[in-house]
């Protein structure tokens, strides 16, 4: 299987390339981002800056402006919070950096995490593979989790079906997901998910869109079903105490 990869240019014509290996990347300037664009290398680079995902419907990839600035997307203009679905080959301009994206769009099946402003549940469903997505509520706060249930179905004609799951738009840590189904024909089961606020300056306060996967490689390859969810996140306030003599 060839592995996709995202190309990187400076200022000054040096270029690097970073393997895809998640779902979820983000790029900017900040040393916690998948792909760092060093700001001795190139200027005008929000700590977080875009994200980039998958869209398998498209064959495409997703880009996400999370900066306070549009981006130039090989000449359209995105705004700040937009996305835009990204054919592979085109260049973005990320302040004075070029950024590729070379290989067809598919999601990395792992223990997985999207964001964007979204409104309600959207569902890209397959014929074989059924998904419902039920949370307890939608305010994600630092002292409270939110409790989901993932109702899985066997559409399909296939026995002995290995179900997968990925969740994406949080850190792996704030996310528990219980163990895939082994489903027969017809079958359906629930596994609970639960949510928990990350707790960290890394993830803004505010709407945030969680993308479901459930797929079954092994018994229905290239089926795929997606459901999309907007949850609040709470503002997390981390205050410390320090004491001085007079």
């Amino acid at each position: 299987m060839s592995e996709n990869f995202i190309y990187v240019t400076d200022k000054d014509g040096w270029t690097k390339q970073f393997p895809i290996k998640r779902n979820l990347l983000h790029l900017g300037s900040s040393p916690h981002n998948d792909v760092v664009l060093e700001p001795a290398r190139g200027a005008g680079v929000s700590p977080r800056h875009i994200q980039i995902l998958p869209n398998p419907a498209t064959g495409k990839y997703r880009v996400v402006n999370l900066s306070q600035a549009d981006v130039d997307a090989d000449g359209q203009a995105l705004p700040p919070r937009a996305f835009i679905d990204f054919d592979t080959g085109r260049t973005l301009h990320v302040g004075e950096f070029k950024v590729q994206i070379q290989g067809e769009a598919k999601v990395i099946q792992a223990g997985s995490r999207a964001r964007n402003v979204g409104a309600k549940q959207q569902t890209q469903s397959s014929d074989k593979i059924g998904a419902q997505l039920s949370l307890a509520h939608r305010q994600l706060s630092p002292t409270m989790v939110i409790e989901a249930s993932l109702l899985i179905m066997n559409l399909g004609n296939e026995g002995n079906v290995q179900f997968q799951i990925g969740v994406e738009g949080l850190p792996e840590d704030s996310i528990e997901i219980g163990p895939g189904p082994i489903l027969f024909a017809g079958a359906e089961k629930r596994v609970p998910i639960e949510i928990s606020h990350p707790r960290s300056s890394e993830t803004l306060a505010g709407p945030l869109r969680l993308r479901v996967y459930v797929s079954a490689p092994e018994s229905y390859p290239g089926e795929l079903t997606v459901i999309t969810e907007t949850i609040e996140v709470m503002e997390f306030l981390d205050h410390a105490v320090v004491l001085t003599e007079q």
